[in-house]
């Protein structure tokens, strides 16, 4: 019985997805429906699951993550940004193999219209855009993973 409840307490520590609220995502989902570009990419990505998480971003089995305990309008700016790499690609991949400028170029063109979208979707929510550096910090991060 102990062995158990350390594992589950190490598990819980660990940041794994958890399942989210009942009224969450349909929330979150539902004020994103209600911007045109939102309502497209909802349409256009059917199937696929939410969950709340430490971090936003999106599993290899395309399951949404997004941070718990922020406000809706942010929530839904962001997940529709994450829909755009689900609709229209990853911007960076890992196990792709090739030049790493090319791979770059790619996810700087993607990350520059996701985070476009997120801050059309962040204004028609009534929130400010996202601080100028966040996607130049996105562009950092890949650059690291890349050499």
């Amino acid at each position: 019985m102990w062995r158990t409840f350390g594992l589950l307490l190490i598990v819980a520590a660990c940041g794994r997805p958890s399942a989210p609220p009942e009224d969450g995502p349909a929330a979150i989902a539902e004020r994103l429906r209600g911007h045109p570009e939102g309502a497209a990419l909802l349409e256009r990505a059917p199937g696929h699951r939410v969950v709340f998480a430490q971090e936003a971003g999106i599993t290899p089995d395309g399951t949404v993550r997004l941070v718990r305990d922020r406000p809706i309008p942010e929530s839904a700016a962001r997940y529709g940004h994450l829909l755009h790499h689900l609709v229209h690609g990853s911007p960076f991949d890992d196990e792709e193999v090739g030049d790493c400028a090319g791979r770059l170029a790619t996810a700087r063109t993607r990350e520059r219209e996701a985070f476009a979208l997120e801050d059309r979707l962040r204004a028609s929510f009534g929130l400010a855009p996202l601080p100028a550096a966040a996607l130049e910090a996105r562009i950092s991060a890949y650059q690291a993973r890349c050499r």
